[in-house]
This record gives C-alpha cells, sequence and structure tokens, in this order.
C-alpha cells in the first residue's frame, strides 16, 4: 500500500472477500498505517455482497487478494488482478496459470513485497496490455466452457 501511494498517488480500497476478514484488514492492514497515508486508503467496515462487489471490480484499476474468488470476479468485469495465494489454499490457486496468468499469481510466503509491488507496477505501467491479458484469458475461459457445455449436451443427449 504505502509504495503504491507513493508512486502514483492514487487511493487503495481495503474490502474483505469474507466476513472474518473484516476484523483482520482493519486490525494487521489498516490500522498501523502511518495518518498521512490513511488518507488515501478506505478501509470497508461493512460487508458487500457479490453485485456490489463486481460493481466495484468493474471500476478498479486493479484487484488484489489473497482469496481467490476476487481475482476471478475481477477478471470477469474486465479488471487485472494480482492473487497472492498461499501454500495453505488448495490447488485452485493454478487456475490462474491455466488461463496464461501465471506471473500476476505469486505465492505470498515466497514473494516479497518488493516484487509483488514489481508485479504490480508491471501491470500499470501498460495498462492496456494488462487488460488486453485479461481480454485473452477470458476468451480462453468461454472457449474451455463452451467445449465443456457440448461435452455434457452429447452425455445428456440435447
Amino acid at each position: 500500500i504505502k509504495m503504491w501511494v507513493k508512486e502514483t498517488g492514487w487511493k487503495v480500497v481495503i474490502a474483505p472477500e469474507v466476513y472474518k476478514e473484516m476484523e483482520y484488514n482493519k486490525k494487521f492492514v489498516y490500522d498501523p498505517l502511518p495518518d498521512d497515508l490513511k488518507k488515501h486508503v478506505v478501509n470497508f467496515d461493512e460487508f458487500w455482497n457479490v453485485d456490489e462487489a463486481c460493481s466495484f471490480y468493474a471500476r478498479a484499476h486493479t484487484v488484489i487478494c489473497h482469496e481467490p474468488h476476487t481475482p476471478i470476479m475481477a477478471l470477469a468485469m474486465g479488471t487485472p488482478m494480482m492473487h497472492t495465494f498461499s501454500e495453505f489454499h488448495s490447488p485452485k490457486c493454478w487456475m490462474f496459470k491455466d488461463i496464461g496468468l501465471e506471473e500476476w499469481a505469486p505465492e505470498f510466503d515466497r514473494t516479497s513485497a518488493r516484487q509483488m509491488f514489481d508485479i504490480l507496477m508491471g501491470i500499470h505501467r501498460d495498462y492496456p496490455a494488462a487488460q488486453a491479458k485479461v481480454k485473452t484469458s477470458m476468451a480462453y475461459v468461454e472457449k474451455r466452457a463452451r467445449a465443456q457445455m457440448d461435452v455434457l449436451k452429447g452425455v445428456i443427449g440435447a
């Protein structure tokens, strides 16, 4: 957060993916920030529903989350993302590799804050390329979904 605000001057929104994260977001992410930095940071203290989240992600520059569902929703809205997964996550984290976004999915415990910031700034510095990468990835997802539905139609005889 500090590096992003220092580099861009842009705001950061801290929002939970699940209700249980709200307390920890405030206690461990927002509260320790210096007061002069807090004016650039919004900490959601109310839980939002999926429609509200997706509406926000559609307008966001980039979405970063330790949970996998928020980045999936961001991609569906056309927004670049980072999924900072942990070794404690299930293999779901590899779905981003499968759709061509492995470099946007660094492992949290093995990637320094500087390296994560460099990934974020790579997205920021060539944002049109990042948006094109999202479109390419989502086109692949759509193609695979259509192919899977064709298989299902064959099985049920539709």
